[in-house]
């Protein structure tokens, strides 16, 4: 027997009548589920028809409960004085405050006799529809609290329950809280509730101050309790509120849902709400020629982004923009987004050795290699044909340009006649002879382009000098004779 059967036994002696009779009592067997956690304590609960027997009684008294031997967790007397009343019995096993398992077992107690019940711990909580902390299966007013199980004209159904249609499971008159359907006489469980009908019309509710459990308009204007969900202005739709017709209001005629504007050279006026739960149309009207500016259409220039897309500012006005071909001063001015060499371009024509002006207009077309017509290439570097400039030399032609000569992969201004020189093409005249530039190949006997008084130019080898340069020298011992001849 478990240590607290004692005190529940002579709890149970107070109640039984006296004499020598056998008493009537129900011997409980408790047992623990096999496999689970074995309690610390357990706690009984004892009920009839009158109410509560034995309420949270505690099994052992004091201590830790102390199995008999498993599943076996210990056995109880309990001494009945009505034995015409059905005893309900719940146990739930503590492990500290946390409840591990529970169980219910119902006993009809024979007069004079002892019965025997057995009740197995099963891990877990069983079902509490109104939380009155006893379960369902043994509740005899499930759906309305009836901790205490009062049933004060004994037929079995609660207190709570009584007058209802549905026994232990009836339900509470209008007004008062539930947590279910079931627990309303109505059938009808509105915001934890009991009411009069579904009340699923919007803007209506069960539980209005005087109202309380009767379906009721919720007047214009106030909050909806959730059934009118708040939209935004801009969307002309509920404005969280009930409406006069006890429908969700929307937001009236004339509340604003989309401030003016202006985008794309399309100014847009301000809208409001048509009351119906639409934003009317906006009227747009178009800039024409001009931008917008800021929320309206600019109405003059004074740059070109105060012009509409295709036309650019002349201040105070805007027009169109230049067709490819057409003189301009900038890129804003043309149609295509180019100009180059002054006139606007079919395309970029940014860079040196290249030309929208010529040979065709409006077109951008290389420069012919071996030129600079623009002298866009540094040191007399030519254009490559290709657009580009060369970056360095390695003949006269087409990688310099004209005038100039390639010397040490540079490219040089040809010289004039007189001045030192190695080679013909370094020279304007392309003769360098006697080692300066002349103007002529000066190759006879007895001439030289070197002589003082005439450097640069080809002239006689005075008389009785020699003349040791040519293909034809005048040497030792021969002397020229002033007028081109060796003697």
């Amino acid at each position: 027997m478990l240590r607290a059967a004692r005190a529940l036994a002579l709890l149970g002696v107070v109640a039984a009548s006296c004499g020598k009779s056998q008493p009537t009592t129900v011997l409980l067997s408790i047992n623990n589920e096999i496999g689970s956690t074995v309690p610390d304590e357990v706690r009984l609960n004892v009920y009839d028809r009158a109410g509560t027997l034995f309420p949270e009684a505690r099994l052992p008294a004091q201590g830790t409960l102390t199995p008999a031997g498993l599943p076996l967790l210990g056995t109880v007397v309990v001494y009945v004085s009505d034995s015409s009343s059905e005893l309900r019995i719940e146990a739930h096993g503590l492990k500290g405050p946390q409840m591990l398992s529970q169980a219910t077992v119902r006993g009809m107690p024979e007069a004079r006799r002892q019965i025997t019940v057995d009740l197995v711990l099963r891990a877990g909580q069983l079902t509490d529809a109104d939380g009155d902390r006893v379960p369902d299966s043994i509740d005899n007013c499930v759906f309305l609290s009836n901790s205490p199980q009062t049933d004060l004209d004994a037929d079995g159904v609660g207190d709570p329950c009584s007058g209802s249609d549905a026994g232990i499971r009836g339900g509470a008159p209008n007004g008062n809280t539930c947590t279910a359907d079931t627990g309303c006489d109505s059938k009808h469980c509105i915001d934890g509730i009991c009411c009069d009908s579904d009340c699923a019309e919007p803007c209506h509710s069960c539980v209005l101050a005087g109202a309380r459990g009767t379906c009721t308009a919720i007047a214009a204007g106030q909050d909806s309790q959730g059934d009118c969900p708040e939209e935004a202005p801009a969307s002309c739709g509920r404005t969280g509120k009930c409406g006069a017709d006890s429908t969700c209001a929307l937001y009236a005629d004339g509340q604003s849902c989309a401030v003016a504007g202006c985008a794309a050279s399309s100014q847009s006026s301000a809208r409001t709400c048509d009351g119906a739960g639409a934003c009317r149309p906006a009227v747009v009207t178009a800039c024409g020629i001009y931008a917008c500016n800021g929320a309206v259409c600019a109405a003059s220039c004074g740059l070109d982004t105060h012009c509409a897309a295709g036309y650019y500012c002349v201040a105070p006005d805007c027009v169109p923009k230049l067709d490819v071909g057409a003189a301009c001063a900038g890129a804003n001015q043309c149609a295509s987004g180019f100009c180059a060499d002054g006139v606007c371009c079919a395309t970029d024509c940014a860079g040196a050795c290249k030309s929208c002006a010529t040979p065709t207009v409006g077109t951008c077309t290389n420069y012919a290699a071996g030129t600079d017509p623009d002298a866009e290439c540094a040191q007399g570097l030519a254009c490559t044909g290709a657009g580009a400039c060369f970056t360095r030399c390695t003949q006269d032609s087409p990688d310099c340009e004209t005038g100039h000569y390639c010397g040490a992969n540079a490219c040089a201004v040809k010289k004039a006649n007189g001045v030192a020189c190695a080679a013909g093409n370094e020279c304007t005249s392309g003769f360098c002879t006697d080692g300066v530039c002349c103007g002529e190949a000066c190759s006879e006997t007895c001439k030289s382009c070197n002589l003082a008084g005439s450097i640069g130019q080809c002239a006689f080898v005075a008389s009785g000098s020699r003349d040791t340069t040519g293909p034809n020298p005048c040497g030792p011992p021969n002397r020229c004779d002033g007028a081109g001849i060796c003697q």
